[in-house]
């Protein structure tokens, strides 16, 4: 629990708010896949691209890192090529 307590943030109010109201226009508009592609896109800024020194500069983490990186990227990709798919 002393972890929890002892984490810096670097998440700005600014940051949580735009994905808030970004979020909340997409699914009003009944657009999930592309709710789905925000979220993960700031997910990948606030996880990897904030941190980016601390999870592939240690040797023991950075292939696990950038595994689980190149993961996203390809949902990032097949969540475009969907939306550009129409649905019947």
């Amino acid at each position: 629990m002393e972890f929890l307590f002892n984490t810096q943030n670097n998440i700005t109010v600014f940051e949580v708010g735009l994905l808030l109201m970004l979020n909340t226009g997409i699914y009003l508009l009944n657009k999930p896949k592309l709710g789905m592609l925000v979220n993960l896109g700031f997910t990948l800024y606030w996880g990897f691209f904030l941190n980016f020194d601390m999870l592939f500069g240690d040797s023991s983490t950075s292939e696990y890192s950038f595994l689980f990186f190149m993961f996203a990227i390809l949902i990032i990709i097949f969540t475009v090529v969907g939306l550009t798919r129409e649905e019947d």
